[in-house]
């Protein structure tokens, strides 16, 4: 997407952020007032980097069981340490936003999961997975609730 449309919206709809410091009265004045509001878009564009390379990254994911560092860097553009610090960010980002939501998009729940071991990335296909643990999940709970019935009696 285009970074200028979000800082466009961004500087429209975002609350106004107030300094906890007294501006400069000395010249030459600045508009200081602005600064944590540029402070606020900074942190959300990093974001947005971050996040835009998250999608491309899991495409190629899942095309392979196991891939090395550097022919997934090159496929990204990307440095070996940045492809790692890449992948770290996205399996928290995906782990993390499939907790927080069950009833989200296809993009939230990672399909594919994955570990680095000397160079090399290690890819699984989780959805089969997924499905048996929640199963397994389900009846513990069936049978705890039937345990209370029977010790309740």
């Amino acid at each position: 997407g285009d970074v200028k449309i979000f800082e466009e919206i961004f500087n429209f709809c975002s609350p106004k952020f107030v300094s906890p410091t007294p501006p400069a009265i000395v010249p030459p004045f600045i508009n200081t007032h602005l600064e944590p509001t540029v402070r606020q878009w900074k942190v959300l564009e990093d974001e947005l980097e971050i996040q835009s390379k998250i999608p491309g990254t899991r495409r190629y994911l899942k095309l392979y069981t196991t891939m090395p560092l550097s022919k997934l860097a090159g496929f990204l553009d990307v440095t070996e340490q940045e492809l790692v610090s890449l992948l770290m960010t996205a399996k928290y980002k995906l782990k993390n936003a499939s907790s927080q939501s069950e009833t989200a998009d296809d993009f939230l729940h990672p399909e594919v999961d994955f570990f680095i071991d000397d160079k090399m990335v290690h890819i699984a296909d989780t959805r089969v997975g997924s499905r048996y643990g929640e199963q397994f999940i389900r009846k513990i709970n069936k049978f705890i609730e039937m345990e209370k019935v029977i010790t309740t009696q």
